[in-house]
């Protein structure tokens, strides 16, 4: 059995999603959904990022036969580098916990 570090809890408030990141674990909330959050582990998820003019387009979820199917997450502008450093803890966290 391995041993998770201990890492500090991370979320983003977009207003409509909030992302959350708690060790190894994320999650995915929508406002006013009551039984709709979604939680998977680092080694399940996957992420896929388009950009857009007025900032990105997340599917967060399953990657089935090459593709990520999930939930679509708009991500203003301004808050795209907060969002993409987000990732990149939860990616590290992905290889730290695939190296135990």
């Amino acid at each position: 059995m391995a041993e998770i570090p201990g890492y500090a809890v991370l979320e983003v408030d977009l207003g409509e999603w909030l992302l959350r990141l708690d060790g190894t674990v994320f999650e995915l909330f929508r406002r006013g959904v009551i039984d709709g959050a979604t939680r998977l582990h680092l080694k399940h998820m996957a992420v896929e990022a388009k950009p857009r003019e007025d900032g990105l387009q997340l599917t967060i979820g399953h990657e089935v036969s090459g593709m990520v199917m999930g939930h679509k997450v708009d991500v203003p502008g301004a808050r795209r580098d907060e969002v993409m450093a987000f990732f990149s803890e939860s990616r590290r966290r992905r290889d730290a916990y695939a190296l135990l």
